[in-house]
């Protein structure tokens, strides 16, 4: 009987609700009114405290695997071990040899490219003839390089000279057309001939301007001579720089004659010749690969060894020694940036954790209590278990920690005080943290126990919340008010809805 009326009681509720979620908030008088619960918003104070169980990981792990195939033979380091680059971590035996019988092929290749070498270069002359050749062309290219610097400091110093002999010539030239120009002025002034006694006074006035006209000629003639005398100075410096410059040059030419005088002296104790140049090329070119192949197989050797690649945390050692592994085989496991807890919270103390980003909390792995730091709270709501991913940070200390170990986390947050509903009244709608306001009921009919009205979306913050009750701050809330505890998923503005009467405490 309890079974058949539960399924009574669900199925009113469920084609009721269907029908006010196509027609809540239409302003349709007809609509049928979705049947919920409701509880009065009290005021008071809660300590939020909530537990979350959720899975340890690696905020940043490094896979160590060998670049080369051979047996593990030791393992240097434990799980749970912290490391600094380079540390070795294990070592592997080269299992048939062939990477130890590669290093030393490559260096029998190399000596012997290296003795080829030199027998092509120094194929006849003794060995005091070639090493006396080679420092007379070692100085002569010396003595080159000098040459070469002086030349150059000697070309500077001529274009610096040349520089200043031009502008000095500039200069005379301007002077000369300031004196041309004075001397004009003058010849006009003495030119002009007066008449009558306003003749004379301008004749006395011609003449009491003459020796100020002398002066500024006797001037302007000064600063043309001093000119002169600076051009003839710099045109001095600039042809001592010009015979410095080339006999910097000449040096530079005859320097480079010693050089390839030299340079032939070597080659006749060597007896190079075309075809024989081309050998030694050759073999260069064939001791620089000896060369490169060595280093490739003493590098390859030295990879038996396997080291950390950077500075971390052990966190697991996949392979037992006598194993044999190779370039894809894990080694260990490396941590580098920290270990993460990521668990699952309801909407409600998600919000109330969005509130508080620098909170710290306890986790527990095991027996192990660890301080941990909220990282984030993932934007998106899970609509179907009504669950949102938080993750922590777990603070670094002295306990082991492993990845894919269960952690429980508690949460405590600071007492908050102000308007206290059920958490089944909070509801994330994909957008806000609301909750639906009943307003004031009006009788429904001839039944006493249910009472018709309509209900009011306020969108609200969360100060702090535990399992069953959250303090929210919002305009549209207060003391008294009756908010929706039933049902809210299938609301909207204005949806008319039947509020059920409250049930025993006892039965709640």
């Amino acid at each position: 009987m309890a079974v058949g009326i539960a399924c009574v009681v669900w199925a009113f509720g469920f084609f009721n609700g269907g029908e006010s979620d196509k027609t809540a908030g239409q302003g349709d008088s007809s609509a049928a009114a979705l049947s919920v619960s409701t509880a009065s918003i009290e005021r008071g104070s809660i300590e939020g405290k909530a537990h979350l169980t959720g899975s340890v990981e690696s905020a940043d792990p490094y896979q160590v695997m060998p670049s080369v195939s051979g047996k593990l033979t030791t393992l240097r380091v434990n799980e749970g071990m912290k490391v600094k680059e380079g540390q070795v971590l294990a070592t592997l035996l080269d299992l048939d040899g062939t990477l130890a019988g590669a290093a030393a092929t490559a260096q029998a290749n190399h000596a012997k490219a290296r003795l080829e070498l030199e027998d092509l270069e120094n194929p006849t002359a003794d060995s005091l003839q070639v090493a006396q050749a080679k420092a007379a062309v070692k100085s002569a290219q010396e003595v080159l390089d000098n040459a070469r610097r002086d030349r150059d400091k000697a070309q500077t110093s001529y274009d610096k000279a040349k520089a200043e002999a031009d502008a000095a010539k500039d200069e005379v030239e301007d002077e000369k057309a300031d004196a041309k120009e004075e001397a004009s002025k003058s010849a006009r002034s003495q030119a002009a001939t007066p008449s009558g006694s306003a003749s004379a006074g301008a004749t006395n006035a011609q003449a009491a301007n003459a020796p100020a006209a002398n002066a500024a000629g006797g001037s302007a003639s000064d600063e043309l001579a001093e000119a002169t005398a600076d051009l003839t100075k710099a045109e001095g410096k600039r042809d001592s720089a010009k015979v410095n410059r080339d006999a910097r040059r000449d040096a530079v030419t005859k320097a480079e004659e010693a050089l390839h005088s030299a340079e032939r002296t070597l080659d006749t104790f060597r007896n190079i010749a075309p075809a024989q140049r081309t050998k030694i090329e050759i073999a260069r070119a064939q001791v620089d690969a000896a060369r490169t192949q060595l280093a490739i197989a003493k590098r390859n050797l030295a990879s038996l060894i396997v080291r950390a690649p950077a500075d971390g945390t052990v966190t697991t050692l996949p392979q037992k020694v006598g194993t044999t592994v190779n370039a894809t085989s894990v080694i260990a496991q490396l941590d580098t940036g920290g270990f993460e807890v990521t668990a699952s919270a309801d909407s409600v103390i998600a919000a109330s954790l969005q509130s508080h980003p620098n909170l710290t909390a306890d986790a527990t792995i095991g027996s192990a209590k660890i301080k941990a730091k909220l990282k984030v709270v993932s934007p998106t709501t899970n609509a179907a278990s009504d669950q949102t991913e938080v993750t922590f940070t777990l603070l670094p200390g002295k306990t082991v920690i492993r990845p894919g170990s269960t952690a429980g986390v508690d949460i405590l947050l600071p007492d908050a005080k102000g308007l206290v509903v059920p958490a089944s009244a909070i509801i994330n709608d994909g957008t806000d943290t609301v909750v639906y306001v009943a307003k004031e009921p009006e009788a429904a009919g001839a039944d006493p126990n249910r009472r018709e009205t309509t209900v009011h979306r306020v969108k609200v913050n969360l100060g702090a919340a535990d399992s069953t009750h959250a303090v929210v701050f919002g305009d549209g809330v207060a003391a008294g008010s009756q908010v929706v505890t039933t049902g809210q998923t299938q609301l909207s503005e204005g949806a008319k809805v039947q509020i059920l009467p409250s049930q025993p405490e006892s039965s709640q």
